[in-house]
């Protein structure tokens, strides 16, 4: 199950962004459902941070393996984004 590109920007063709890419492989199927309510969490986050400009999801539920990717206009942004990880707990692999 792969989410679309979501594009918050247009990415300008001559120009260097920062990536974020992340695999996180769950040790148990009952961590399925607190993962992707956190990256609900997440995703809103996303929407309201500036200086992204897109990001997706790719989860293999059956084998509990995501993957996450977006894209920062600088590190400045991604490292405010990271900083500012949503309330509540995270599932630990």
């Amino acid at each position: 199950m792969d989410s679309p590109w979501i594009t918050f920007a247009p990415a300008e063709a001559h120009r260097d962004y920062h990536a974020l890419l992340s695999n996180l492989p769950l040790n148990k199927y009952s961590a399925v459902s607190g993962f992707f309510r956190f990256s609900f969490q997440i995703q809103k986050q996303l929407r309201s941070t500036p200086g992204v400009i897109g990001y997706s999801l790719r989860a293999k539920i059956l084998s509990r393996n995501f993957w996450t990717l977006s894209v920062w206009e600088d590190q400045k942004a991604l490292m405010e984004f990271v900083a500012k990880i949503p309330q509540g707990k995270p599932c630990v692999p």
